[in-house]
């Protein structure tokens, strides 16, 4: 899990449990391991008093786990090594930067290559300038005021190009719509001609099955008439 040289590496569970020698569950200057722990199904502790401590955690929880390393600000430094699948909060330190995406794509007709890119904007206090306004003094204060400002123009820029976006999508949604209705009258219509077609075909065989009947008939009377000559 990590090594620190000299200074005490602790791990603080989800449930606000601490892992190592200053814990409950595993202090000990040799590997031990102990099942059915608060936040892990097991975990594995080694090293204590020594160069390297480690934690070795089975089935973690999901939930905030913690970095705690206990050593004195003129004391020796710790040199960590991170190999985990749940993310690790370090106490004291600024976490990584998350930079947004760029653009989006998306699929804007019912064929490939219909599709549409969004240029995003990242306007979040820091990306805009204005996320450390020091308002302690005139000068400082001359100076947010320019920085609003700045980030107000900004943000309305911004504003009027995801404007344009919204035009551009809700023109798309009135011709998917325009296109579904033509799809459905269309439909409609070839299941009306399906309808006209088969009652057209039911009259010609109910008119060929009378006629059939018709000259059956006949052809018995005329073979009754013989008979009666015949007697």
């Amino acid at each position: 899990m990590g090594n620190a040289d000299y200074p005490d590496l602790n791990i603080v569970g989800p449930n606000g449990e601490i892992y190592g020698y200053v814990g409950s569950y595993l202090k000990s200057s040799s590997a031990q391991t102990i099942n059915n722990l608060p936040s892990a199904s097991s975990g594995t502790y080694s090293g204590h008093g020594s160069k390297i401590e480690s934690f070795i955690f089975h089935d973690p929880k999901p939930g905030k786990w913690s970095i705690i390393i206990d050593y004195t600000a003129n004391g020796p430094t710790a040199d960590m090594t991170l190999n985990s699948n749940y993310s690790l909060n370090l106490p004291g330190t600024t976490p990584p930067t998350v930079q947004p995406p760029e653009s989006l794509i998306i699929q804007k007709g019912p064929n490939a290559g219909h599709r549409m890119e969004l240029e995003l904007t990242d306007a979040r206090t820091e990306a805009l300038g204005i996320d450390g306004l020091d308002l302690s003094s005139r000068e400082g204060a001359d100076k947010a005021i320019a920085l609003l400002d700045a980030a107000s123009g900004k943000v309305s820029s911004e504003r009027s190009k995801f404007g344009a976006y919204m035009n551009v999508l809700e023109h798309v949604q009135n011709n998917t719509g325009a296109y579904k209705e033509s799809l459905t009258a269309a439909e409609s219509r070839v299941r009306d001609t399906d309808i006209a077609k088969m009652s057209i075909t039911l009259s010609r065989n109910q008119l060929i099955l009378q006629a059939a009947q018709s000259v059956t008939s006949q052809a018995n009377q005329m073979s009754q008439g013989i008979l009666e000559l015949l007697k």
